[in-house]
């Protein structure tokens, strides 16, 4: 029997051992498993360039390998490379180490399924995950195997922020990711981070790569006292402005001696009618799910209403769209007017918010100031330019601007030219062809009838025509009274359709040709010029395709502001470069003659016709509310009326200001439409002829006289 247990005790050790050795061998399959899933995270992470594909295709290439059917993508933005996850491998075991997603992954998921009941069709979004370095890859595991999204989740882990390097290639992937977002119908980020400088410092980071916009729904998982939260979520605009809430984690509570899980679901509100303020949307517990706290949806929307808040804005005088005013009273105070101004009321109107105007001392500080998010918009009109675009958003174009130049207007033709102006080219040549030929038939016809010499005949042909007597000796053939006949209908209709002529020719001002268009304005040797903020128009020019408009650029020279740039023109050598309706207004305005002319005349082909519209930050989350009230407007008719107004206005007071202070009445020349006085101007060419024919006599004269001497 010793023998018998001594076998059995035999065995059972060597049965232990073998146990322990299989478990050997499958921790030793298990360790060799986590390092190749290092190894395929390494592969990941040196093929970031994947990014930029379509997400059906990473999708496929992800399915072919049969990886959960989801699209992953792993960045590791850091000096080095590092396994993706925390392991820890015991005699036993391997366990995973817990992090901040783990513990949160049930609350993200019902916050996300409840968030998807608010989406049109949520069967096309996706989803992008960035974190700090904390989340394993276990936990990415599970999380996206609860998501599976027909268009994909995409994992961005960041485990370092520092250093010019890492800002460089952060920059890129959030490049492909913003790529990424344009290539989806809508997208949901989920930020995982309890670090509040990460959280800072990601949200300008999403700002300057213009990752978000306001159809794009923000999450942030997080772990924050209530002032840090606070901090946070109201002191950037990426969490403030956006479309976003964040889930924070509060002490767990015992109920029914069961543990349950709690988080908070907050938002920040930046127009209520408190004011601006943090709201707590909802709690979600473990055991009973998501409670909410307030009826508003999990991501409300911001700016249908501003309830009565003052809005930062800034504008720049620029007639006739926006116009300062300065009323005389017992205080001075300064007016608004123009159609800019009105129809930026309106809108303020429509969306319950009051203007609260930021002076601006140039056109550069007012794109400085947008740009900054200073203020939400300025109300001033911009052009759609591809060097602005690159500096800024616009609402939509509420008008297409005729860009043109004003020119001084040429002075007048030479009035000695009025005698030759009634008659076209042709006819001149017809009638003194006709002078020329007449006298011979004439002389063929009188033989024997009449005793007029060669010259006296030639004398009664342009007699005739200058509406002289005819002599008293004719002849009485009938043939020969008959051609004269036709001959003194002949002149009595050309001299009478020349009378006419000439005397309105001699009262019509005649002027120079004016160039109406680029190719006349650069054959004439004509100066473009234009104020500073002129280069991105001169920008836009050197960039053409056109060889008529790079010249136009090339010539392009600046001045101080338009005043300058009109007084130049008036030299006949500059064309002040503008808008039509804004040069319109300044002539009405400003050089208006008490008898409602002026010296300026504006080109009548337009080099440019481009779309305008206000300055708006990137993405700016209230755009698309902006947009809705401008369109109504537009599709009012209102803002033509305004404009038209202000034009009308103009143009009826201009003048009888000038009349004030001049002192004169108004012409009543061209003006009233009574006949103008012929001056010595009009009959310069009568005079000049005078006196060549004078010239021409005593030429005769004196050659006569010398042909009798010799």
């Amino acid at each position: 029997m010793a023998d018998d247990l001594a076998d059995q005790v035999a065995a059972v050790e060597l049965a232990t051992v073998e146990r322990q050795i299989a478990m050997a061998d499958d921790l030793a399959d298990q360790m060799a498993a986590v390092e190749r899933q290092a190894a395929v995270a390494d592969d990941l992470a040196d093929q970031v360039e994947l990014a930029a594909r379509p997400a059906k295709t990473m999708r496929w290439m992800v399915d072919r390998d049969k990886l959960y059917g989801i699209f992953l993508l792993q960045m590791l933005l850091c000096e080095g490379h590092s396994k993706l996850g925390s392991y820890v491998v015991n005699s036993t075991q391997l366990s995973l180490h817990q992090d901040l997603l783990m513990s949160g992954l049930d609350a993200l998921e019902a916050v996300m399924k409840e968030a998807q009941k608010e989406m049109e069709n949520p069967s096309l979004c996706s989803t992008l995950v960035i974190t700090n370095g904390t989340t394993t890859h276990w936990t990415m595991k599970k999380f996206m195997e609860s998501l599976l999204h027909p268009q994909g989740v995409t994992m961005m882990e960041v485990r370092t922020f520092d250093g010019v390097k890492f800002h460089q290639k952060f920059a890129r992937a959030i490049e492909k990711a913003r790529k990424l977002r344009q290539s989806l119908q809508c997208l949901t980020v989920v930020v995982v981070s309890e670090d509040v400088g990460f959280l800072e410092w990601l949200a300008e980071a999403i700002q300057e790569g213009r990752l978000v916009v306001w159809t794009t729904r923000l999450i942030v998982l997080t772990n924050l006292q209530q002032d840090d939260m606070w901090q946070v979520l109201a002191g950037h605009w990426t969490y403030s402005m956006m479309s976003s809430i964040f889930i924070n984690r509060v002490l767990d509570v015992t109920s029914f001696g069961k543990l349950d899980k709690r988080w908070d679901l907050y938002t920040y509100l930046p127009y209520s009618d408190q004011g601006s303020t943090m709201i707590h949307l909802a709690t979600w517990i473990s055991s009973r799910g998501i409670l909410k706290h307030k009826d508003l949806p999990f991501f409300p929307k911001k700016f249908e209403s501003f309830h009565g808040a003052a809005v930062n804005i800034t504008a720049r005088p620029f007639e006739p769209y926006w116009m300062d005013e300065v009323v005389e009273g017992e205080e001075r105070k300064l007016k608004n007017l123009g159609s800019d101004y009105m129809l930026v009321q309106t809108v303020a109107q429509s969306l319950n918010f009051s203007l609260k105007i930021i002076p601006s001392k140039s056109w550069k500080e007012v794109i400085e100031k947008v740009q900054a998010r200073e203020v939400l918009f300025t109300p001033n009109y911009f052009c759609m330019l591809q060097s602005r675009l690159k500096e800024h958003d616009f609402t939509i174009p509420y008008e297409i601007l005729s860009w043109t130049f004003v020119m001084v207007k040429p002075g007048l033709q030479p009035q000695w030219e009025s005698l030759y102006y009634p008659f076209s080219k042709h006819v001149w040549i017809l009638v003194f062809v006709t002078l020329f030929l007449v006298p011979l038939p004439l002389h063929l016809l009188s033989r024997g009838g009449t005793t007029l010499c060669r010259s006296s005949i030639v004398a009664l042909v342009f007699g005739v025509l200058l509406g002289q007597n005819l002599p008293s000796h004719l002849s009485a053939q009938s043939h020969y009274r008959f051609l004269l006949a036709t001959w003194l209908i002949f002149c009595l209709l050309i001299s009478t359709a020349y009378r006419a002529n000439l005397t309105a020719f001699l009262t019509k001002v005649m002027e120079l040709p004016r160039p109406e268009n680029a190719r006349q304005l650069i054959e004439l040797g004509v100066r473009p010029v234009m104020p500073p903020y002129g280069e991105h128009w001169k920008s836009t020019l050197l960039t053409s395709t056109s060889p008529i408009m790079r010249e136009l650029g090339h010539r392009m020279e600046f001045v101080p502001n338009n005043k300058v740039g009109l007084e130049q023109s008036a030299t006949g050598k500059f064309a002040l470069m503008e808008g039509q309706p804004f040069l319109k207004y300044q002539i009405a305005k400003s050089y208006t003659r008490a008898d409602g002319s002026n010296p300026f005349y504006i080109g009548k082909e337009a080099m440019w016709e481009i779309m305008c519209g206000w300055p708006l930050p990137y993405n700016a989350p209230y755009k698309h509310v902006l947009d809705k009230k401008i369109s109504s407007v537009l599709q009012s008719g209102l803002l033509n009326m305004w404009r038209q107004s202000i034009q009308d206005e103009v143009q009826f007071i201009a003048p009888l200001k000038k009349q004030k202070q001049t002192g004169t009445e108004a012409s009543t020349g061209s003006v009233s439409g009574m006949p103008v006085p012929l001056t010595l101007n009009h009959l310069k060419g009568v005079l000049l002829l005078l006196l060549l024919g004078w010239s021409i006599s005593v030429a005769t004269l004196v050659t006569e006289l010398l042909l009798k001497r010799c």
